[in-house]
């Protein structure tokens, strides 16, 4: 059995599914990763912190900015990076939780703006998963008003359990949301 080395260019992992509740204070950070090197202090497991720039599967080589690692076998997992679905201005001018450190940024975005505009209005885009759980959150939390806007007829539109997404609607619905359903955002302008 060979040496296993995991490359990462952080060095923790980061629970990303619990991330939407850094964005009210209701989780730290801290409370939301690990450090890698106490996740694999017990395995037989190297931890490389870098960068990848490059696979070479012909020469079985992967180039980062640390310096290049050879390998016998590779297990690529690349993570996930934000869709904005081609809608112009959404990259610039909203914002994604697509790590830890951008839940946090959200967080300090809403305190600040919240502190200015006390009948401030938060619209989350989206009413799958993260949206549902981002609103509901900002909506226990912050108490201000919340609008989720949803391209299909329903929240939760890939679950495909109409009764569940009738509940989750009636709870945020209680809880102050507002939804417009069937329409899709097409720009997003600053502020």
């Amino acid at each position: 059995m060979g040496l296993h080395v995991l490359v990462d260019r952080n060095d923790y992992h980061q629970f990303l599914h619990l991330a939407y509740e850094i964005v009210t204070d209701a989780k730290k950070v801290s409370d939301i990763t690990i450090p890698l090197t106490e996740l694999l202090k017990k395995r037989k497991i190297r931890f490389f912190q870098a960068t990848v720039h490059e696979i070479d599967f012909t020469n079985k080589v992967v180039r980062t900015d640390k310096g290049d690692l050879s390998y016998y076998e590779l297990v690529v997992a690349l993570g996930s990076e934000p869709n904005y679905y081609h809608i112009k201005g959404a990259e610039e001018h909203s914002l994604c939780i697509s790590s830890v450190e951008a839940a946090a940024q959200i967080r300090d975005k809403l305190k600040k703006v919240l502190a200015q505009e006390k009948d401030a209005k938060i619209v989350v885009g989206g009413g799958g998963f993260t949206g549902v759980e981002v609103a509901g959150e900002i909506l226990d939390e912050l108490k201000c008003r919340v609008t989720i806007i949803e391209g299909s007829k329903t929240l939760l539109p890939s679950w495909n359990i109409p009764e569940f997404s009738r509940k989750v609607a009636e709870v945020l619905t209680e809880m102050g949301a507002e939804f417009i359903f069937g329409k899709l955002i097409v720009e997003v302008k600053p502020d």
